[in-house]
């Protein structure tokens, strides 16, 4: 069960100087999947490409993006 948040972070929208971070944190979250057992076949998930900066991009500019 998540717990109350910790009042020292602080949730922003994301700017376009944050795109690379977003990137940086998707491949680090898809690496992850090689955890799994190999028969869930999720270890091809950790072979994806971040999103586009085009789409990030998108995102940032529709206050999508936190």
């Amino acid at each position: 069960m998540i717990g109350p948040m910790d009042p020292s972070l602080h949730l922003r929208l994301a700017t376009v100087a944050d795109i690379e971070a977003m990137r940086e944190v998707e491949v680090d979250a898809g690496r992850r999947f090689r955890e799994f057992p190999p028969e869930l076949g999720l270890a091809e998930i950790a072979d994806d490409e971040p999103p586009a900066v085009e789409v990030l991009m998108a995102n940032i500019d529709n206050e999508s993006s936190w």
